[in-house]
């Protein structure tokens, strides 16, 4: 569970399990890191379907181009705009 939750850390700005104080550093080593990544397609697969759920709900009440706008700040918020640099990727 320690490596799915280093996961969740890495790809989100979720510090879960929470730590006192908040905004503490949490130190992860190289190895943990390395075996985390296992667990980068579930994480990505749940904000996959956080995201899916807020456009289901919230496309009877908002017109395409809102509700697109909506989720981008949705997934910038929720990654800290990992990767949405991705023409600067390319």
């Amino acid at each position: 569970m320690k490596d799915f939750f280093s996961a969740i850390r890495t790809l989100t700005i979720i510090s879960w399990p929470w730590s006192w104080p908040p905004g503490r550093q949490v130190s992860v080593s190289e190895q943990k890191l390395y075996r985390s990544t296992l667990f980068f397609p579930v994480v990505g697969f749940l904000i996959g379907g956080l995201l899916m759920g807020t456009a289901h709900l919230l496309s009877p009440l908002l017109p395409a181009g809102p509700l697109a706008a909506l989720l981008l700040l949705e997934l910038m918020i929720l990654t800290g705009g990992l990767h949405l640099d991705g023409l600067a990727d390319l």
